[in-house]
């Protein structure tokens, strides 16, 4: 299947919280890490033609007037928010602005929030197009790359039939080989690799950053969504 070459996407990791508060928010002062996953996402893209761009609002809190100047520039074809549950509703936020600015806009989400949810968060929330379930790589360029027809072709996603109804097409089952997978796009993050901090207690005196070396976390904690998955 050949990509659309006229689909362009934003990719958006919300704040999850006032911006005015996050001068103070310590744990944000000593901790701002790059988002990988999105990043990650944003190259494989990139190797299928698909241009996107990345405006990470945890590391530019100020970031709704940025989001406004790049719709109205660019005006692309849609727009992805990665929500932990704590940003999600923050995403739903921007998700408005884009609205407002173009109603034609195509809404996705991701993260560990919808993919616990599933169907349930296109019942509650009609601004939302699409959600991507698990890993995003190939669902989101499947996604990009299908004429929408038959959405049920596209594993990973939860989507409305033509009669409203919220479906989930099923987990995808064959995901790329890591070593397939290209670096993260760091080019993509405005400021970077300044404006990043590692955790506290990581007093590098280069600029830094991180990275993920397995697909997700190896443990099971009972209080973190990697037992959900």
């Amino acid at each position: 299947m050949s990509t659309d070459q006229h689909k362009t996407i934003l990719l958006v990791p919300p704040l999850g919280y006032s911006a005015k508060k996050a001068a103070t928010d310590v744990s944000r002062m000593a901790n701002i890490m790059p988002p990988l996953g999105l990043a990650s996402i944003s190259a494989y893209l990139e190797q299928y033609n698909i241009h996107n761009d990345i405006i990470d609002c945890y590391a530019h809190p100020e970031s709704d007037s940025i989001i406004e100047e790049y719709l109205l520039r660019n005006r692309p074809s849609h727009i992805a928010f990665s929500c932990t549950t704590s940003s999600f509703y923050d995403g739903l936020r921007l998700v408005r602005l884009a609205r407002k600015i173009d109603k034609t806009i195509t809404t996705i989400f991701g993260g560990v929030h919808v993919s616990a949810m599933k169907e349930k968060i296109l019942s509650e929330n009609k601004e939302i197009d699409f959600t991507i379930v698990g890993e995003g790589e190939e669902t989101l360029r499947h996604l990009l790359s299908h004429d929408y027809d038959d959405l049920s072709e596209v594993a990973g996603i939860t989507y409305r039939d033509k009669d409203g109804k919220p479906l989930f097409s099923g987990f995808r089952e064959n995901l790329p080989d890591l070593d397939t997978l290209p670096f993260p796009a760091y080019e993509k993050l405005s400021g970077y690799p300044d404006v990043y901090k590692l955790p506290i207690f990581n007093y590098p005196s280069t600029p830094n950053t991180s990275c993920i070396s397995s697909r997700g976390c190896p443990y099971s904690c009972s209080y973190c969504d990697r037992s959900v998955f």
